[in-house]
C-alpha cells in the first residue's frame, strides 16, 4: 500500500546544519510491495530558485545571508568551516557514480575521484537545487581510477539515506565505504594479487559490486586491471538490531583472477539474478567488455563458498574496444491480482534485464538477458528469447537467454559512457538510455514500445509493429577547441543528466520527457596540480584609480579568487547567488565564473594588479599581461556600478578570443590607450581583431564548460620579455606601480629579480643578490619593502631608496639578507609572507622550519618553531583576541598564522608578539585542519588569507583564506574569530 504525502518538509543534517527540503515522500508499509506501474514513478524534480545572480561585487549583501559551508568539527576553537570546493574529475571513465536512493524525495549523492580524494557532491535544497560539493575523504595514495556504488538489494525503492561505496586507484587497491548522510567511513581494503606477475602493480581500469542477501551483510565484489578480472566474497557483521555495521567481519573470499590474456578488460558489470521458483542461491552474473569487442558472460553461484566462475557465453557485434557497460534490472510486477485467487497476468517471475555496451566502433548495442525456468519449449519460443546460455550445474534447472535488442549509431566518434535512467524498470516500461562520446554529445535514447518479454517469452507489443530506440534528447557543445565526454549519469532522479569532460568538469543538464532542456549548475576544477593563487585587489581600476566606494557596499566577501595550475588554464572564482525556494533561504555558492587564461605551457604563477588587470607567467621565458573585457563587466559587475563607472566599459576590450594553435588572447576590439602609452608606443602591444562581445549563456546560471573555455577570456595586453629562462615566480606593489618577476636559474646571472613599470612595462631595475631560483616573491603590504626567497636558503629584504618626488617609483637595494652560520634555514626556502602592518615578516622552509624576522634590523625573532614535515606554504593573517599563551602569562597581541606542509596538512597557529626593547615572539598550535581538508595528493602549494581578512560578520569577526595544492583542490574556509 503506497501513501503519497504532499507538500512534506524534509529536514536532513548535512554538513553545517540543518536543511529544509520540500518534496514528497513515499511512505510504505515494510511488508507491502510498491507498485510502480503507476505513473509518476519518476518522482519529482527539485525545486530550483528563478533569481540568480554571479558577481565580483556585492551590493547590499545581507541579502545573501547564508553562505553553503561544510560542517564544522565540534573541537574546533576557530570555528573553521570550509565553503568551497573546486575539484576535477579525474580523467578516467568509470571515476563518477550516482547513489541509488531514489524513493525518499533526497537527492542522491554523487561520488567522484578528483586526484587521491574522494568528492560527494549533491543537488539539495540547502543550495537552492544546484549541484555542490559537500565534503571530501581522502581516499587512496594514488590518483583514483574507478568508483561506483553498490545499488540495493531491492532495487532503488528501498535505498536509504546509507549505502556502500567502491573506490579503486592506480596502485591496485580498492576501498569498501560505509556513507550516510553525516560521514563515511572505510570498510574494507582489497589488494590486487596477479596470479601471471605478483609483484607488479597495476591500476584498477573497471569496479562494481552487488549484495548477496536481504539485510545487505553480503557483498561480491569485482575490478578489472590490464588482462585480469579479480573477484571477491566479503561478509559484514550485523549488530543487535539487525543492521549492518560499518567493519569488515571475516576476511574476504577470492576467485582465481580470470586472465582474458592478450585481450583487455575495459568495463565490467555485476549483477545478480533471484533463481524462479527454487530455493537455490542467487546467480550472480560477471559482464565483461573487452578489447576485442565481445562481451563475455561469467556465471558464478551465490553461496558463500562460491569461488569459481563459468563462462555462460560471448556476445559478440562490436568491432572494436567495448569501453562501457551497464545494466538495468526489473524489481516489481507489473500489475497486481484484482482478486485473491488471481493472478497477475504478465508477472514477470523470470528475472530479466538490460544490458548497453558501448563501444570505439562508434555503435552501442543493447542485449535483453532472461532467466527462467527450463520447462519444455517450442522452437518458436526459444527463438523469441534469443540465445540460450550456459550455467553452472548447480542451475540445471534453469536457462539464460541473451538476445540482441537493437544496435543504436548516433555518435561520430568513440562511445565512452552508457547510463540507464534511475526508475525501476517494469515490463511495461521504456527504459532510457543515455550515452556519452569523444564527440562533445550525450544523447537520450528510448524505445518505441517496451522492450522486455513476459515469462512465457512472447514480447509484449505488438509483433507487427516494429520497435524502434529513437533519439529523444542531445546535449553537448558545437565547436570549440575542448575534447569529448568520458562518461555518463543521471541526477536528481531522473531529472538531471551529468556529462563528465575530458577537462575534468562535471557538466549538468534538466531533463524534461516533453523535451525542454536547460544548463544548470556544473562542477568544474583544475585537472593538474595548484602552483599559485591570488585574491582580487579591492579596486576596479589599473594604478588604483577606481576605488570601489565604501558606502553601500561590503568587503565581507572579495571580487573573486584567481588560480593557476599545470593544466595550463587560470580560473576565477566567484559568488553566485540565488534566491530562496519554499522553507529555504537565500544562499550565496562559490563558483568558476571565468577562465581568463587556457595556455599552451604549464601556468606557474599569478600577480593581480587590481580587479581587472593580472599578470601570469607559464613555464616559458616570458609572463603575460591581461585585461579584463567589457563583456565580463557587463556580467558579472552590478549595473548601478556600471552606471557610476561611465567609462569603464569603453576602456576595455570588448572580449577576447584565442587562435587555434595560438597561445595569445586577442582582443575582439580595439581600446584607446592612456596618453601616457601614446607616448612611450606599444611595440609589446597585442595587435586587435574586429568582433562582437562573446554569448556567456544563460544569465541565470554561471557559464558552463563551453561558456568557459571559450567566451570567458580575458584579453592579452602585454608580453614581457626579458628572464633567460622559465618566469617562476611574480609578486605585484600593493599600489600597483610594480610587478616583480624571477626566473628559474642554476647560477647567479639569472637568478635577477626584474621590476617592471606598470605604466609602460618597461624594465624598472634589476636586483642581484641569489644563487638560485628565487621561489617567492612578497611585497609589503604598508610600504614599497620587497621581500624574496630562494634555493639557496636565503632571503633578502630590498628597501626603497627615498624618493625625491612623491609619485616617484622607487629605487630598491639590498637592506638585509639571511645571516650566515646556523641563525637562518639550512634547507631551501619555500615560502614567505608579511603581516598586516608590515611589522615583521615569516619563512617557512624544507627543514620543517617557521621563522619570524623584524625587517628593521634583519635579525630573527626568538628561536623557530619546528613542524611535523616540511613547509611549503604559509601566510599570514589578522590580529586575534588578546590571551594567554601558558598558564598565568599576561594576555598578549597575537597573529593569525597558516602553514601547509608537504604531506598535505594545513595548521593554525597563534603567533604571539611582545614589545619592548627586545621584541619577542611565541607559537600557539590552535588547530590542524581536519584529514578530510587537507590536501592528501601532495604539498600545499599556496595559501592566502584575503585582506581586508578582519571584518564584521553580525557581531563577529571572519577571517577568510584559500588553498591550493599539488592536487589540484582549491580550497576556501571562513574563521569566526570571535569565537576563540
Amino acid at each position: 500500500r503506497l501513501t503519497v504525502l504532499t507538500s512534506l518538509v524534509v529536514c536532513t543534517y548535512l554538513n553545517s546544519g540543518f536543511y529544509a527540503h520540500q518534496d514528497k515522500k513515499r511512505m510504505m508499509d515494510s511488508t507491502d510491495e510498491p507498485d510502480f506501474s503507476a505513473s509518476g514513478h519518476m518522482g519529482l524534480p527539485l525545486p530550483r530558485a528563478t533569481g540568480r545572480d554571479a558577481g565580483i561585487v556585492t551590493k547590499n549583501p545581507g541579502n545573501w545571508q547564508h553562505e553553503v559551508s561544510t560542517r564544522v568539527t565540534e573541537h574546533d576553537p576557530l570555528s573553521v568551516a570550509s565553503v568551497y570546493i573546486s575539484a576535477a574529475v579525474n580523467q578516467h571513465s568509470g571515476c563518477l557514480s550516482v547513489q541509488k536512493c531514489y524513493h525518499t524525495g533526497i537527492p542522491p549523492l554523487l561520488a567522484y575521484g578528483s586526484h587521491c580524494t574522494l568528492c560527494f557532491a549533491s543537488a539539495d535544497a540547502s543550495s537552492n537545487g544546484d549541484l555542490v560539493v559537500r565534503r571530501t575523504v581522502i581516499g587512496h595514495q594514488t590518483p583514483i581510477s574507478a568508483v561506483a556504488w553498490i545499488p540495493p538489494f531491492h532495487g532503488p525503492a528501498w535505498s536509504t539515506f546509507s549505502g556502500h561505496l567502491l573506490s579503486a586507484s592506480a596502485d591496485g587497491i580498492i576501498k569498501l565505504w560505509f556513507v550516510d548522510s553525516f560521514d563515511e567511513r572505510e570498510v574494507a581494503a582489497l589488494h590486487l594479487s596477479s596470479a601471471a606477475s605478483p609483484t607488479t602493480v597495476t591500476s584498477v581500469v573497471a569496479l562494481h559490486g552487488c549484495y548477496l542477501d536481504e539485510v545487505e551483510s553480503r557483498l561480491f565484489i569485482a575490478a578489472a586491471s590490464r588482462s585480469e578480472v579479480f573477484g571477491w566474497s566479503l561478509s559484514l557483521p550485523a549488530d543487535a538490531e539487525g543492521g549492518v555495521v560499518s567493519s569488515a567481519g571475516t576476511p574476504p573470499t577470492c576467485f582465481k583472477p580470470l586472465n582474458r590474456d592478450p585481450a583487455l578488460c575495459l568495463a565490467l558489470r555485476v549483477v545478480r539474478l533471484a533463481v524462479p521458483a527454487s530455493s537455490t542461491d542467487p546467480l550472480i552474473l560477471l559482464l565483461v567488455g573487452l578489447s576485442t569487442g565481445q562481451l563475455e558472460v561469467w556465471a558464478l553461484a551465490g553461496g558463500q563458498g562460491a569461488c569459481e566462475l563459468t563462462l555462460a557465453g560471448s556476445l559478440k557485434g562490436h568491432t572494436d574496444w567495448l569501453r562501457c557497460l551497464d545494466c538495468i534490472q526489473t524489481h516489481q510486477p507489473v500489475s497486481k491480482p484484482t482478486t485473491e485467487g488471481d493472478v497477475p497476468s504478465t508477472a514477470a517471475s523470470a528475472a530479466q534485464f538490460l544490458v548497453a555496451s558501448g563501444s570505439q566502433d562508434r555503435h552501442i548495442r543493447v542485449w535483453h538477458m532472461q532467466l527462467t525456468d527450463k520447462p519444455e519449449i517450442s522452437s518458436a519460443e526459444a527463438k523469441a528469447k534469443g540465445m540460450e546460455l550456459s550455467l553452472p550445474p548447480a542451475y540445471k534447472s534453469c536457462s539464460l537467454f541473451a538476445r540482441l535488442e537493437c544496435v543504436l549509431s548516433g555518435h561520430d566518434h568513440w562511445v565512452t559512457g552508457v547510463s540507464w535512467a534511475p526508475p525501476p524498470l517494469t515490463a511495461d516500461s521504456r527504459p532510457l538510455l543515455l550515452s556519452a562520446s569523444m564527440d562533445k554529445s550525450l544523447i537520450v535514447w528510448e524505445p518505441s514500445h517496451p522492450p522486455l518479454l513476459t515469462t512465457v517469452g512472447t514480447a509484449l507489443k505488438d509483433p507487427s509493429t516494429p520497435d524502434l530506440w529513437l533519439e529523444k534528447q542531445r546535449y553537448g557543445t558545437v565547436g570549440g577547441n575542448q575534447l569529448g565526454f568520458l562518461d555518463c549519469a543521471w541526477g536528481d532522479s531522473g531529472w538531471s543528466i551529468y556529462g563528465h569532460g575530458f577537462q575534468g568538469n562535471l557538466s549538468s543538464w534538466s531533463f524534461s520527457t516533453t523535451g525542454g532542456r536547460t544548463v544548470q549548475c556544473s562542477l568544474t576544477g583544475h585537472a593538474g596540480p595548484i602552483t599559485d593563487l591570488s585574491w582580487s585587489p579591492t579596486t576596479l581600476g589599473k594604478d588604483s584609480k577606481i576605488p570601489l566606494p565604501a558606502d553601500n557596499y561590503s568587503m565581507e566577501c572579495p571580487f573573486y579568487l584567481l588560480t593557476a595550475s599545470k593544466d595550463q588554464s587560470v580560473r576565477l572564482h566567484g559568488l553566485f547567488r540565488t534566491d530562496g525556494s519554499g522553507c529555504s533561504p537565500p544562499v550565496s555558492t562559490w563558483r568558476e565564473l571565468a577562465r581568463p587564461q587556457v595556455h599552451g605551457y604549464d601556468m606557474n604563477a599569478l600577480a593581480c594588479l587590481d580587479a581587472l588587470h593580472y599578470v601570469s607567467a607559464g613555464d616559458e621565458k616570458v609572463a603575460r599581461v591581461f585585461s579584463a573585457t567589457a563583456a565580463f563587466l557587463q556580467r558579472f559587475l552590478p549595473e548601478e556600478e556600471l552606471v557610476r563607472q561611465p567609462g569603464l566599459r569603453s576602456s576595455l576590450p570588448s572580449g577576447a578570443v584565442q587562435a587555434a594553435l595560438g597561445l595569445s588572447n586577442r582582443a575582439t576590439e580595439a581600446f584607446p590607450a592612456d596618453d601616457e602609452e601614446d607616448e612611450i608606443g606599444t611595440t609589446n602591444a597585442i595587435e586587435s581583431t574586429n568582433g562582437g562581445p562573446p554569448d556567456l549563456g544563460d544569465p541565470l546560471y554561471p557559464p558552463a564548460e563551453e561558456g568557459l573555455a571559450q567566451s570567458t577570456l580575458w584579453a592579452e595586453t602585454r608580453k614581457l620579455y626579458g628572464h633567460s629562462y622559465e618566469v617562476f615566480c611574480l609578486a605585484a606593489h600593493p599600489k600597483g606601480i610594480l610587478v616583480a618577476s624571477a626566473c628559474k636559474s642554476s647560477k647567479q646571472e639569472s637568478a635577477s629579480i626584474f621590476l617592471w613599470r606598470t605604466s609602460d612595462w618597461t624594465i624598472h631595475q634589476k636586483l642581484s643578490y641569489h644563487q638560485l631560483t628565487v621561489t617567492q616573491l612578497s611585497f609589503n603590504p604598508c610600504s614599497d619593502d620587497l621581500l624574496s626567497v630562494s634555493r639557496d636558503r636565503r632571503w633578502a629584504l630590498w628597501k626603497a631608496v627615498p624618493k625625491s618626488a612623491e609619485n616617484e617609483i622607487p629605487e630598491y637595494c639590498l637592506a638585509h639578507n639571511s645571516p650566515s652560520g646556523n641563525g637562518g634555514h639550512s634547507r631551501i626556502i619555500w615560502t614567505c609572507a608579511w603581516n598586516r602592518d608590515g611589522s615583521l615578516f615569516v619563512t617557512g622552509s624544507r627543514d620543517k622550519h617557521v621563522m619570524v624576522w623584524d625587517p628593521s634590523t634583519g635579525a630573527r625573532v626568538e628561536s623557530p618553531h619546528t613542524m611535523s614535515n616540511a613547509v611549503t606554504a604559509l601566510d599570514l593573517g589578522p590580529p586575534l583576541p588578546a590571551f594567554n599563551s601558558a598558564a598565568g602569562a599576561p594576555a598578549q597581541a597575537s597573529i593569525l598564522l597558516a602553514v601547509g606542509l608537504e604531506c598535505g596538512s594545513i595548521h593554525l597557529l597563534a603567533l604571539g608578539l611582545s614589545g619592548g626593547t627586545k621584541r619577542t615572539c611565541s607559537f600557539t598550535a590552535l588547530t590542524q585542519l581536519p584529514s578530510h581538508w587537507a590536501h592528501g595528493g601532495g604539498a600545499v602549494k599556496r595559501l592566502a588569507f584575503y585582506r581586508p581578512c578582519c571584518i564584521p560578520v553580525q557581531g563577529e569577526q571572519q577571517a577568510r583564506f584559500a588553498s591550493g595544492g599539488e592536487d589540484g583542490l582549491v580550497r576556501i574556509f571562513t574563521i569566526q574569530l570571535s569565537r576563540y
